[in-house]
């Protein structure tokens, strides 16, 4: 460490044949966290590396910056031999639904199957109140596109960019890392490779945002707000990859590939209840909010309550004083991935914290139609691929329905149950990693991932990443614990109690 008032310095990293330009040195930082770093940007282990160039010759793990002769500009040297990533597997993973009867274990049950699928997952390491950054990197690993940008945009992303900082190139970087090493299956839960540390990502994260460096009055690391920290990552990545298209956002700004996929245009209407003056403006926005009050008691109900608002204060021209208004939003544009924010934590000034609101809100796992809170022109725009996917859904309906008709027949007494909405469940998650046109979005969408708080207060508590694997299969993924659940499990996060609550939705548009 050095001195703790001494600003970021940004040196210049010559390794192989290329030179790192403007390289961020945070001198307040340990020695470890400038590895991390060059780990990041060069792919050379930590334990690998030798850094030349200071005084005194070799960087110990130990070294004080102070006594080191840090300029500014200046250009060190890194040795060491890039270390492999974990590669990903030439044959696509074979799950145990896909086995031969015969290749089994003896005794094999629909959970045991389950556990086998859900050993398969990586975990993240917590190093320290990290909980709120490792499950909105799991929830994350779930939208390929995302990782497929990445692994596009990773060789420019090392390279810098001019228009970025150091900082966002390193946190791009380090997410690619991590997203594609948690793609690759885990062989053995017990072994030390099966949760991967999020170091660098969380060091980049805290040097773009240093309110995530905050510790609480014990010394530690606090406890983050989830929510926040997915919205920087988004935000982040949103300057760092470019859109695949050529399409602007709604309000006209350079489009890149994080709003090809999150990004909502929304119309937002106000009109003052005592004058009938009426203002229009276009937002965008890259999640829903689920509003909670004491009327509200599914996710629909808390959308319409968050679109439909009343009793918005704000200056009349016509009155020339404050008033009241109504506030009607409309949704003018789906993404492929939709994120429902549930709003459950309010300030509360006599305390000085953010408590939260336990109600139970219940929400859709296999069917989210949005359809209703959109403009007649996105209305008119969906009604094909609506038809078309309806039609898809009463096939695979009937298909299920003779599916289980002729096991009824074959095994008198057993039970028949169809559930319309989830038919084609396994097949839009076999599907995962096609990527989805906006031309064939419905309005209609899956739950594919759900981040939850556990706790009183959003300053501490715990928060777990639940994704899906395939139908009613889901993997619970809590910090470096990984366990196997089914959609019954994820119906009993809405709320209620001291168990894990829902804060976080991501649905993905069901696939034509």
């Amino acid at each position: 460490m050095g001195d703790s008032t001494a600003a970021p310095v940004l040196v210049n990293v010559k390794f192989q044949k290329t030179v790192l330009k403007d390289v961020e040195l945070d001198m307040n930082e340990p020695v470890e966290v400038f590895k991390s770093q060059l780990w990041t940007l060069t792919g050379v282990p930590v334990e690998r590396q030798t850094v030349l160039g200071f005084k005194g010759g070799k960087l110990k793990d130990d070294a004080n910056w102070d006594k080191l002769g840090v300029k500014p500009g200046m250009t060190l040297m890194l040795l060491g031999t890039p270390g492999e990533l974990p590669a990903e597997p030439v044959k696509k993973a074979v799950f145990a639904e896909d086995l031969p009867k015969d290749a089994l274990p003896s005794g094999d049950s629909a959970d045991e199957k389950r556990s086998l699928r859900a050993a398969q997952y990586r975990g993240l390491l917590n190093l320290g109140n990290t909980c709120y950054l490792n499950s909105a990197l799991q929830c994350l690993a779930q939208v390929p596109e995302v990782s497929t940008r990445l692994h596009e945009a990773s060789s420019a992303a090392e390279a810098g960019t001019a228009s970025v900082s150091p900082a966002e190139n390193n946190l791009t970087l380090s997410m690619h890392q991590v997203l594609r090493m948690l793609k690759v299956p885990v062989r053995d839960q017990s072994s030390s490779d099966a949760a991967i540390s999020p170091l660098h990502v969380l060091t980049a994260l805290r040097t773009i945002n240093p309110q995530f460096s905050e510790r609480n009055q014990e010394g530690f690391y606090a406890q983050q707000d989830a929510e926040e920290c997915w919205s920087v990552l988004l935000q982040t990545l949103s300057r760092t990859l470019r859109s695949s298209t050529t399409a602007s956002t709604g309000g006209g700004e350079r489009a890149n590939a994080i709003d090809d996929i999150f990004r909502l245009d929304l119309i937002v209407k106000d009109r003052c209840v005592d004058s009938g003056e009426e203002k229009e403006e276009t937002e965008v926005s890259r999640l829903l909010k689920c509003a909670i009050t004491n009327k509200v008691s599914h996710l629909d109900e808390g959308l319409r309550a968050w679109l439909h608002a009343s009793g918005i204060e704000r200056h009349s021209e016509q009155l020339g004083r404050s008033a009241e208004w109504e506030r009607t939003t409309t949704i003018a544009r789906l993404p492929p991935y939709v994120v429902v924010n549930f709003v459950r934590f309010l300030w509360k000034p006599t305390e000085s914290v953010k408590a939260k609101i336990l109600r139970p809100v219940s929400f859709p796992v296999e069917l989210l139609d949005l359809h209703e809170y959109c403009t007649p022109e996105l209305k008119e725009k969906l009604a094909e691929p609506r038809s078309k996917l309806r039609a898809k859904l009463d096939e695979a309906t009937s298909a299920a329905v003779a599916e289980a008709a002729a096991s009824v027949s074959a095994e008198p007494g057993s039970a028949m149950a169809i559930d319309r909405s989830s038919a084609v469940g396994g097949e839009q998650s076999a599907t995962r990693s096609h990527v989805i046109n906006e031309e064939d979005i419905t309005g209609m969408y899956e739950l594919d991932a759900v981040l939850t708080h556990q706790g009183r207060y959003a300053d501490a508590g715990h928060y777990i990443a639940w994704v899906r694997v395939s139908g009613d299969d889901w993997v619970k993924l809590d910090d470096e614990k990984v366990s196997a659940c089914t959609s019954e499990d994820i119906k009993k996060l809405s709320g209620g109690g001291d168990w894990h609550i829902a804060y976080i939705c991501l649905y993905r548009s069901k696939m034509l």
